[in-house]
């Protein structure tokens, strides 16, 4: 087996025919390792990622594994140094369900292949957060980093007080037709609800849904981040408007790549709540990814029409699977939710610096610019020590 490492968003695009047919064989990789997905990260995130690129032979035209990866510089504050983290890049917009994609005829030897290039590289740790892989595929992977050298950790993940894990994901497998759906599927009690808040809606003269468009796109943008904010904006503090800016950003991006459904709930001409989220039609799932309403509208109504409205539109267009995202909140389970767990795992050395003793080469500018830093806060030591492990990268090369 080679592993080629991909750097240049150019290098990634050609992949695409090879990426989509990789991805539609492997039953384990999921929307946030698509093709179409990671472009819009690569584009939003130049130069932060990689992709280890598997081939049978260096002269094969085809690769058989995408590893996709985003690469980070922190300062040790306890080991007086630079190091090197790696993370998976399905993330870093907020994706889950991420890991790496595999051809299932070589899954051994791809895997292998994958942890034997990492062990050549420069880091300290390894952050698999929201991995998304069989026992087996990670049984496979974490063998070959003995423990003599690193340190490999399972973490838990809750939010809302610890009343939520975060690392659940609640899905529905969805039939062939809607009316089977609700009477197959849902418990009495949600059959009820979702009959009731329909005709409730499908009678009223004021309540409507309205679907993105080209036209709509910013109005329905402007409307999800505004309810969102403000449902938010106690909670988040200061950082609820840059993650209301990153949200409509990736939904704009989403959009332009024909990947986003968004709905918007309404009241004559007062929105209500919104409910974005993008279609994998590869896989054929549609999953949610962000919803807002007007909380000074207490009322059960805006999310049982939302999602009843997005589960019967993802049926008539032949999608199987709902997937409700990350956390295990209980309404989600009226719709006849079934868990899918992920995993926090954590590889690390030891010894707490970089493997093989250097920086990562392509990491270089960051140290530098850093150092620039600790120049005009004073902290001369600092800054020489950051030269010293420049220097000794620069040589090593």
């Amino acid at each position: 087996m080679h592993v080629d490492i991909i750097e240049s968003y150019d290098a990634f695009a050609a992949l695409q025919e090879n990426w989509n047919d990789l991805y539609s064989k492997d039953p384990q990789a999921q929307f946030f390792l698509s093709w179409l997905w990671l472009s819009q990260v690569f584009k939003m995130n130049p130069h932060r990622w990689i992709v280890l690129a598997v081939k049978q032979d260096h002269a094969d035209a085809v690769c058989i594994g995408f590893f996709p990866l985003w690469l980070k510089t922190v300062w040790s504050k306890s080991q007086r140094q630079f190091r090197n983290e790696i993370h998976l890049a399905g993330p870093l917009p907020w994706g889950y369900r991420t890991g790496f994609i595999c051809h299932p005829d070589w899954e051994e030897p791809i895997i292998v292949s994958f942890a034997d290039k990492l062990r050549d590289m420069y880091w300290s740790r390894i952050s698999l957060k929201y991995l998304c892989v069989s026992d087996r595929r990670l049984d496979l992977f974490l063998d070959h980093f003995p423990s003599s050298t690193f340190r490999s950790s399972s973490h838990k993940l809750m939010i809302n007080e610890g009343t939520t894990d975060f690392l659940v994901c609640p899905y529905v497998e969805l039939p062939d037709d809607y009316e089977t759906y609700l009477k197959k599927h849902l418990s009495s009690n949600a059959r009820s609800n979702i009959r009731r808040f329909m005709r409730r809606f499908e009678n009223s003269e004021d309540l409507r849904i309205s679907t993105v468009s080209a036209h709509t796109l910013q109005r329905d943008l402007d409307i999800l981040v505004e309810l969102w904010t403000k449902t938010w904006l106690e909670s988040k503090g200061d950082k609820t408007k840059s993650m209301a800016r990153k949200y409509r950003k990736i939904l704009q991006q989403g959009f332009e790549c024909d990947m986003l459904y968004m709905l918007v709930l309404w009241s004559g001409d007062t929105p209500l709540g919104a409910l974005a989220s993008f279609v994998d039609w590869q896989k054929s799932s549609l999953h949610c990814f962000v919803s807002a309403r007007d909380e000074s509208r207490p009322v059960p109504l805006i999310g049982w029409v939302l999602h009843a409205h997005n589960i019967r539109w993802a049926i008539d267009n032949g999608i199987k699977i709902y997937d409700f995202g990350q956390g295990n909140q209980s309404y989600k389970y009226a719709y006849a939710a079934k868990d899918q767990s992920i995993k926090y795992l954590v590889v690390s050395t030891r010894s707490g610096v970089n493997l093989n003793g250097m920086l990562e080469p392509s990491r270089i500018d960051e140290v530098m610019v850093e150092t620039v830093s600790f120049l005009e806060k004073g902290l001369t030591e600092e800054a020489k020590i950051a030269c010293e492990q420049v220097l000794m990268t620069l040589k090593a090369k």
